[in-house]
């Protein structure tokens, strides 16, 4: 097929589908101007408004009624078991929503008021337990610092104080690592009980010995240029606080 004979196809079959819808609507334009007429060329009856108002009433009340007994009929399959409950289901839900939403309200009150007694419990430590704290910090600082003077030691910062607290608690973990371990031993060691006896005796008395010997006094050493800029950053320290 050329391309010339495809186009006059389309064109004709265009031009066809076109006529056919003009056709169309003339023809229901005729039919609306044809039902015009007849309405207008037919006489209209008149209805008395008394009897008008009682065939309303009487088709209201028969639809209502109707649409009663509708529900009675669905209460009753509700009731004796042959017809699920939908309003059940959708008042179930609802309750569900509302305990979730005064659930979720009830925890982000008691939030708010945990954060708030938090911050007021803050406030009265710092009040009531602040200064004695400090006092108390401010103490066991000076008596290392005059401590370590009186071995003489000289330290710069509170480094090494710090770090004897670490210490102190890797120490504490370590004996009660080796507390199953000694129980175990004691246990195999009960037949050399007289020996170890003895043994203990011994250790006993030699450090008796050396407790009572009395250690031997810090010397004492006059002003230095750490010890005057010690003092005058304590002094500062207690005039801030």
């Amino acid at each position: 097929m050329t391309i010339d004979r495809a186009i006059d196809i389309i064109q004709r079959n265009e031009r066809g589908r076109q006529g056919y819808e003009r056709a169309m609507l003339v023809k229901d334009k005729r039919e609306k101007e044809r039902q015009g007429r007849l309405y207008e060329a037919s006489t209209k009856i008149e209805m008395d408004h008394d009897i008008a108002a009682t065939h309303i009433q009487r088709m209201l009340k028969g639809f209502s009624s109707q649409n009663e007994a509708i529900k009675e009929r669905e209460n009753e399959l509700m009731f004796i078991g042959m017809k699920t409950r939908k309003d059940n289901v959708e008042i179930l839900s609802y309750e569900l929503n509302m305990a979730h939403v005064k659930r979720k309200q009830e925890q982000l009150e008691n939030k708010l008021s945990y954060d708030q007694a938090l911050e007021d419990l803050k406030e009265i430590i710092l009040e009531e337990e602040g200064p004695e704290k400090r006092d108390q910090l401010r103490e066991e600082r000076t008596l290392w610092m005059t401590g370590q003077i009186a071995q003489d030691k000289f330290p710069e910062n509170l480094e090494n104080f710090y770090n004897k607290d670490l210490d102190s608690n890797i120490n504490e973990s370590d004996s009660k690592k080796t507390k199953p371990s000694s129980s175990k031993s004691s246990k195999n060691n009960d037949t050399k009980s007289d020996k170890t006896k003895k043994s203990d005796k011994n250790d006993k008395s030699k450090k008796s010995k050396t407790l009572n010997q009395e250690p031997a006094m810090p010397k004492l050493h006059g002003k230095t240029e750490l010890t005057d800029n010690m003092s005058k950053q304590i002094q500062e320290f207690e005039n801030v606080w």
